[in-house]
């Protein structure tokens, strides 16, 4: 199976995406201000967290800048109280999020291996039958 962690260029881009993701998220938030307020600071940043192989480490890091962002988004109006369990629930979410899309990738990527080598067994099948086939004629 493929290695679960990004390298090289292809890292590099995950990283860019998920940082990018996150800075759309403040840019959209920040558009929604004078109709939110202080309140639900934390909802858009639940969403922009990439999913699939490999994609663990930029999403905690995505979650973390979220988490920044989303703590300067609550605002002095809001206890540190409030903001604190708002915040433990966004990590929390966030963190099953990125699990939860973890193994689904996971999955998804042995059930495609599955699936090579049942097209592989059944092409060596189709030969084996083949030359029996052929022996038979032959005797």
């Amino acid at each position: 199976m493929q290695d679960m962690q990004p390298s090289g260029h292809r890292g590099i881009r995950l990283y860019a995406a998920a940082i990018l993701m996150v800075l759309v998220a403040a840019l959209a938030r920040l558009a929604l201000q004078p109709w939110m307020g202080d309140r639900a600071a934390f909802v858009l940043f639940t969403l922009p967290h990439p999913r699939g192989g490999g994609l663990e480490r930029p999403a905690a890091r995505a979650t973390a800048a979220a988490f920044v962002l989303g703590i300067l988004f609550a605002g002095p109006r809001i206890s540190v109280e409030e903001s604190g369990w708002a915040g433990t629930i966004f990590l929390v979410t966030a963190a099953g999020i990125i699990m939860l899309a973890a193994a689904a990738w996971r999955s998804r990527a042995r059930a495609a291996q599955s699936d090579r080598r049942a097209e592989q067994r059944a092409h060596e099948a189709g030969q084996i039958a083949e030359e029996i086939n052929l022996l038979i004629e032959i005797g």
